[in-house]
Parts: C-alpha cells; sequence; structure tokens
C-alpha cells in the first residue's frame, strides 16, 4: 500500500477516535511527504486550522514553517503565514545594520533564521540597499566583517588564502566560523536556505589550499524521522556542496 495512503487511513482513524493531537501531526506529516503541491498545501492548511482551533502552539508553528516553504515552492511568498513577521524582522536586521551594532545586528541574523523562506531576495535587496547606499564602504565594510562575502569598495586584495599571514602560523589549518554567517553570506548572494537545508554545523576552510573546504554535516532538528532514514538524504547532499563556500573563512581571516 502507498504510504500516502496509508497515512489518510490513519487520519481518518485519529479523527474518528476525536484524537485532535494525533490529526493535526498526521496531516503535517501526510503535507510534508505528498509529491503534489496542490494537495501538500491544502493538507497543510487544513491541518493549520485545526491546530488553531485546538490551540496547539507547537504544531501551528511548525505548520506555518511548512506553508512558508509550500508557498515559496509555488512562487507565492507574499501568501506565506510567516511573512508578516518575516518582514518586521528584516527590519530590524536593517536597523542594527544602519546602527553598526555588531551584537545586536548578530542577534536580528539569528532571528531571521526560520523565515529566510518568507522573503523575496527583492524585500532583502531594498531594505539593505536603502541603508548601505548612505556610505556603501563603511556598510560593506561591517557586513563582510559579519560574514558576508562581499566586495569592499578601495580595499585591498587579501594574502592567497593559506598565506602566513604576519607570521601567525595560519598556514594549512583548518578556519571555522560561525554557522549564521556562513548562511547570511548565501542569502546576501541571493540564495535562501530553509532550516532542512542548513546542515553545515561546522564548516572549515583549509588554509594553504584554494578552493578546499570540510565540515560537519548533521540534519537539523526540523528534520522527520523518514528523513533520517534515507541514505540519500537531499539535504545532506546539497550541504555537501555548500559547505564548500566555507572558503570564506579563510578568505575573511585578518
Amino acid at each position: 500500500m502507498n504510504v500516502s495512503v496509508s497515512f489518510v487511513f490513519l487520519v481518518e482513524k485519529l479523527r474518528a477516535d476525536g484524537n485532535k493531537s494525533g490529526e493535526v501531526l498526521m496531516l503535517h506529516k501526510l503535507a510534508t511527504m505528498s509529491p503534489f503541491p496542490d494537495y501538500a498545501l491544502n493538507t497543510a492548511q487544513a491541518a493549520l486550522e485545526l491546530a488553531r482551533k485546538e490551540g496547539f502552539a507547537l504544531e501551528e508553528k511548525a505548520l506555518k514553517r511548512t506553508l512558508t516553504q509550500l508557498y515559496g515552492a509555488k512562487g507565492k511568498i507574499d501568501k506565506a503565514p510567516n511573512r508578516r513577521e518575516a518582514l518586521l524582522l528584516l527590519q530590524d536586521l536593517a536597523r542594527e545594520l544602519e546602527r553598526k551594532d555588531g551584537e545586536k545586528f548578530d542577534d536580528a541574523n539569528k532571528n531571521l533564521e526560520d523565515f529566510w523562506m518568507a522573503l523575496k531576495q527583492s524585500d532583502v535587496d531594498a531594505a539593505m540597499q536603502k541603508v548601505i547606499s548612505r556610505d556603501p564602504a563603511t556598510y560593506l565594510q561591517f557586513l563582510k566583517e559579519h560574514g558576508a562575502n562581499v566586495a569592499v569598495p578601495g580595499e585591498k586584495a587579501k594574502p592567497p588564502p593559506g598565506a602566513d599571514v604576519q607570521g601567525l602560523g595560519l598556514k594549512n589549518k583548518l578556519l571555522t566560523g560561525p554557522k549564521p554567517y556562513l548562511y547570511l553570506s548565501f542569502r546576501v548572494g541571493g540564495i535562501s536556505y530553509g532550516p532542512r537545508y542548513r546542515c553545515c554545523d561546522l564548516p572549515m576552510g583549509v588554509g594553504g589550499e584554494p578552493g578546499s573546504a570540510i565540515g560537519v554535516l548533521e540534519l537539523q532538528d526540523v528534520s522527520d524521522d523518514w528523513e533520517r532514514e534515507l541514505q540519500y538524504n537531499p539535504s545532506i547532499l546539497d550541504c555537501a556542496l555548500q559547505n564548500g563556500a566555507a572558503g570564506i573563512f579563510v578568505e575573511n581571516r585578518p
């Protein structure tokens, strides 16, 4: 029997038994497993309505995230349930960029981790460029210091990756940096990865070996049990490629 069909029968059984929590959970799983976008969207919507009605706050939050990903995949970001909150968080990020408050900027970026999928590239460009245009050199330097892979006007070329900078013995060392900076760099470059596709937990560039990187990849908490049983998990395969960007930690090392 098809797995999706089995889940449908299970949903009906839970509904008949009055198990609302189980029904919401199974509807959510059914939505994430369906190969049909419209069916997945309708199922997730039904689950969200039931979760709201029954007061299941945690599942409501998870369903909003799933629906945001589904709407994003259909190119209908404006309908994403997390969009309004995402736009407000983006404003916070731009505000802290304008203030050049490093600690609060990092916090604002972390708060956005689960909301990038609810934003369009034009949203990010408009918010960030409004600030950057006032003083490109200063703000781009600030972004670079906080992990973004951006070019700073007038900046001299860095020594080649792996060079023994100022005799500090950095050659042939593994150079790492905070995970959020890696994904901020992707986002500034126009690529938005959702929670399931942020598996690079310890990205490292290899000093002395241009273009080389190693890292630790791990499925995130949002991944379902069935995803962990896959021999070739799409998230892990994609993140194996993502990890190649860890070279920025070599290039940006002072």
